[in-house]
């Protein structure tokens, strides 16, 4: 790794040498984007494979969710402890205080659209816990592999540096990826007509978080956004 940076920043390196050295750096962040996205593809096409057949177990349901999620977690730390990608995370404390007012005002708009759906109504302890996950641990999740490592990986090729209406195209690719990622549903044996929603609902979202991070290299103004958002759906 040292090697080929040290070559990529000597102006002495001649331009076949210098292709050469950028193709086989773009074939690696490709790599590794396209590796992970399959791994979160074949957990969850797993998890809904066998989800089925816990329908008697709802609590196994929800750990196979979490475990899903945990791994997912576990895959992303260890391809940026590797540097496959290394991404910023930033801060919490900066991406809160500095929007503070937002926040008040999306949390309060997302509480008002999850009580019209029924939130504040008496549920059961494992109903809570389902929210939590969907609250907190998903959205971490999806965002670190996303926005964090999928985005990193394309916006560092040299199709990832190109831009279209200010966002750049590993950008807007994620983002897509992150939105049809939501027809893993139809395994749930969720409605189509549902199924297109949630598609097309999680795009706008997708690109604003990841222009976000893009502008920011801070993952946690998309993690409380896209935290909001699921609570507002709750």
């Amino acid at each position: 790794m040292e090697l080929s940076e040290g070559l990529r920043n000597d102006v002495s390196t001649s331009p076949p040498v210098r292709s050469a050295i950028l193709g086989v750096d773009d074939r690696r962040a490709w790599i590794d984007a396209v590796s992970l996205f399959a791994f979160f593809l074949f957990l969850n096409v797993v998890g809904n494979a066998t989800y089925r057949f816990e329908a008697r177990a709802p609590l196994l349901q929800l750990g196979q969710a979490v475990l899903i999620l945990l791994m997912t977690l576990a895959a992303v730390a260890i391809q940026r402890g590797r540097g496959r990608p290394f991404f910023a995370i930033g801060s919490f404390w900066i991406a809160f205080r500095s929007i503070w007012w937002f926040w008040s005002i999306a949390l309060a708009i997302a509480l008002v659209s999850a009580g019209t759906q029924g939130m504040f109504a008496s549920h059961s302890t494992l109903w809570y816990l389902w929210l939590a996950t969907g609250v907190a641990v998903a959205p971490l999740t999806e965002e670190l592999v996303f926005r964090g490592a999928i985005q990193t990986s394309i916006n560092s090729t040299s199709l990832g540096t190109r831009t279209f209406l200010s966002f750049r195209l590993g950008t807007l690719i994620s983002a897509m990826l992150f939105s049809c990622s939501h027809f893993l549903l139809l395994l749930d044996g969720v409605a189509m007509s549902r199924v297109l929603f949630e598609v097309l609902s999680a795009l706008p979202l997708a690109l604003v978080t990841g222009y976000i991070y893009q502008r920011t290299s801070n993952l946690w103004y998309g993690i409380i956004l896209h935290a909001l958002g699921n609570l507002g759906g709750a």
